[in-house]
């Protein structure tokens, strides 16, 4: 019986594996193949008709699937039928050998059509792929490499600093709009035709009338404007406002994108009006633009299927004052800087509200800080940013007291959530010797416990009466959303928590920059402190805050090893940060830079993989997001991926002294956490500082022990059998720079790979 009984085994087994096969088989035809390919890219030029004629729109080629997806799953639960049949006739054979010539019998030739059904599976799946590129690359392109370089991305974080939708984003509103913020001033002309011919005015803002001409050319042309040309007090973005010059920026369907010939691939790609924010005071000499707006002049993608788009910023982008000298001329790799996004199938008929500010309503804080007013979505900058002046022409956002308006600049920043206010009334230096700004606090008397009210507010946007979007505003007329919903003040909503539509006070001088009240014919008070604008108070007093921030808290913590390549990385500080400067300063490297992209594949040793420039790695990409933990700022830092083709690489991030709180104090000296040994994963690192009231130091714990002298001011955290503890000198530096150096050493992070 031994025989039999080890043959029964055997085949126990092999019944076992192979119902476990079919029923896995069985369960991909019904889930496994994605017909969303289809709706997401229309191929073969088949549009749904369903919502014009009374047909179903469904795909055919989705129909054909399906009926191919029963049909095999049918045959799939036949197979699955057959081998258990054949597994019992063999176990309840009982020694007959009959009964068990004909289970194996049947349970061979299940197998037999179980390889049929899977070869036929596999038949379909690839003339379809192929049907719909998914198999070879479209004519004029050509397929990824294998080896990800990120040709093009490295600008980010370095040159591009911020742009929306954000690198990858998904369901993004087909009505949004398409924003950039580099890091230098650009050339307006070099990215917008002056499509509606306009000229800078006396007021320094555009105009149509006077414009100097030297023959047919405007002297001196307003580039990046919508102007009311018409006179009817509304805009046209398709008639009133600047087009985007094709030639340095490209935004299209990802399949309409020739990858092959980008330097050359001048189509138009979508159409879009461009406003720019421009920054400074004066004329065209003394302003610069950093914020671009790009308003597409029809929805993009498509109200049935998910679309995905490109954006391409050409090297035809220049500096400030020059037509030659590319943004992207210092850049390693491809002279350009390249995203995409996906479309969802709606629109965005939401409005904005602000989630938070600081100073928060009613609290006290000393003269020297800046305020900040975060919104629960991304804002548009051409509203929300601005030099805020007498006479000036941004008035959406006011600071007054009860002595009249204060000026100031609002800048933009944290993925376009966070505007941020700075006086222009200079109160002395910080504690890097930076001039430090103060919220005016006009005092007689004692003026030591001086105190002042100050009263801040928001205006929305006027309604364009559309039925069919509750919350459309008027372009330009006040605060609004990347897709033109007005600013709505939930704390203002009568109606289930929502007002029905955009409400702007009524009935009250709306401009200027004062906070406006009137009274109506029956003598009751108007005021603009009404919905759907938004406004709070706080009161300053006549002191300067001298406290100093520091790194709390670092995740991944101090060396960590063998980290994802998708890890969460945060920078956690001890008070609110002034998150403009996080966006600007905070950095993240790579090393060693520029490796082979293949060093860690195959079996040459990595020091001996050379490689084209094209095939070496570019710089890494990174942007910095904030949020507030407990009153305190988490700066969060979105990356490339880390490691990438299994590279063992180091990540160096850095935070500088010009990182400032709230107060414009720096971070100086550079504390921040340390520990003897590496971290575990997923685990921070923590440092704790105690001041004395006159932001002295008093205490630290697991913390770099820094010093105020210029040579030991910067922290620099890393183990090793030669630290000998917090004070080390090897962990003391002069600046950022001397520390990358230290952490590059061979000796602190060794490497195989080789780099430019």
């Amino acid at each position: 019986m031994l025989p039999w009984i080890q043959k029964l085994s055997t085949f126990k087994k092999t019944a076992t594996v192979l119902f476990f096969a079919a029923a896995v088989f069985f369960v991909l035809i019904f889930t496994g193949f994605d017909t969303q390919v289809f709706a997401a890219d229309d191929a073969f030029g088949v549009q749904p008709v369903d919502q014009e004629i009374l047909l179903s729109g469904t795909d055919i080629r989705i129909v054909i699937v399906k009926i191919i997806r029963a049909v095999l799953g049918l045959l799939g639960i036949i197979t699955v039928s057959l081998i258990i049949y054949a597994g019992f006739l063999i176990m309840t054979s009982g020694g007959n050998e009959e009964k068990v010539t004909k289970g194996r019998k049947t349970m061979i030739n299940a197998v037999v059509g179980l390889i049929v059904i899977f070869s036929a599976f596999a038949i379909v799946q690839f003339v379809i792929n192929s049907l719909t590129n998914g198999g070879f690359a479209r004519p004029g392109q050509q397929k990824p490499p294998a080896m990800a370089t990120f040709n093009g991305s490295g600008a980010l974080g370095k040159i591009v600093k911020d742009h929306y939708p954000f690198r990858d984003d998904t369901d993004v509103p087909r009505n949004s709009s398409i924003v950039v913020t580099f890091g230098v001033p650009i050339e307006p002309s070099s990215i917008a035709e002056n499509t509606n011919e306009t000229c800078w005015g006396p007021d320094n803002l555009p105009t149509n009338v006077d414009c100097e001409m030297d023959g047919d050319e405007i002297v001196n042309p307003y580039y990046g404007d919508c102007f009311d040309t018409s006179g009817d007090g509304l805009i046209s973005w398709e008639n009133e406002c600047d087009r985007v010059n094709t030639s340095s920026v490209k935004i299209d369907l990802i399949e309409n994108i020739d990858t092959l010939n980008w330097s050359t691939d001048y189509d138009a790609g979508v159409s879009a009006g461009v406003v720019m924010s421009y920054e400074g005071a004066g004329g065209s000499a003394n302003q610069e633009v950093y914020t671009l707006v790009f308003k597409p002049l029809e929805y993009l993608g498509s109200s049935v299927a998910e679309k995905l788009y490109t954006v391409h910023l050409r090297e035809d982008i220049t500096k400030k004052g020059s037509e030659t000298e590319s943004i992207f001329a210092e850049q390693f790799g491809s002279p350009d800087y390249w995203w995409n996004f996906e479309t969802g199938t709606g629109l965005d008929l939401d409005p904005p509200h602000v989630e938070s500010v600081y100073p928060r309503a009613g609290e006290q804080v000393d003269k020297n800080t800046i305020i900040q007013i975060n919104f629960d979505e991304p804002v548009d900058p051409t509203v929300t940013q601005g030099y805020f002046s007498p006479g000036g022409s941004f008035e959406n956002i006011l600071v007054n007291t009860e002595d009249g308006m204060v000026t100031g600049t609002w800048k933009i920043t944290n993925g376009y959530k966070t505007v941020e206010f700075v006086s222009d009334e200079p109160c002395g230096l910080n504690s890097c010797g930076d001039e430090m700004y103060c919220l005016p606090v006009d005092c007689t008397g004692d003026v030591e416990s001086c105190v002042r009210e100050y009263n801040m507010l928001v205006r929305t946007a006027e309604w364009t009466r559309n039925a069919d979007a509750l919350f459309e505003a008027q372009p330009f007329s006040g605060v609004y959303d990347m897709a033109l919903n007005g600013l709505d003040n939930i704390g203002d909503n009568e109606v289930n928590g929502e007002n029905e539509t955009l409400n702007r006070p009524a009935g009250v001088t709306y401009r200027g920059e004062t906070i406006n009240t009137s009274t109506d014919g029956d003598g009751n008070v108007l005021s603009e402190t009404r919905p759907d604008n938004y406004w709070w108070n706080f009161n300053v007093r006549n002191e300067i805050d001298m406290t100093r921030p520091y790194v709390a808290r670092v995740l991944p913590g101090i060396d960590t090893e063998d980290i994802d390549g998708d890890e969460k990385v945060e920078i956690g500080f001890n008070r609110i940060m002034w998150l403009s400067t996080l966006r600007t300063s905070v950095s993240l490297i790579e090393h060693p830079a520029h490796v082979c992209a293949q060093s860690a594949v195959g079996d040459i040793p990595p020091e001996d993989v050379t490689c084209e420039q094209s095939e070496r790695l570019s710089d890494i990409w990174f942007a910095v997001f904030a949020y507030e933990q407990n009153d305190k700022t988490v700066a969060n830092i979105r990356h490339r991926t880390f490691g990438p083709n299994g590279l063992d690489l180091y990540y160096f991030p850095s935070v500088p002294s010009s990182v400032k709180g709230t107060n414009q104090n720096c971070l100086y000296p550079g504390y921040g956490p340390w520990q003897n040994t590496s971290a575990d994963k997923d685990r921070p690192s923590e440092c704790e500082v105690l001041f004395d009231e006159n932001g002295v130091v008093i205490d630290t714990t697991d913390c770099v022990e820094v010093t105020t002298v210029s040579s030991t001011d910067t922290g620099c955290a890393y183990t090793g059998g030669s630290i000998s503890g917090s004070n080390d000198e090897n962990l003391l530096k002069s600046n950022v720079a001397e520390c990358i150096d230290t952490l590059s050493d061979p000796t602190v992070s060794p490497t195989r790979y080789n780099s430019l």
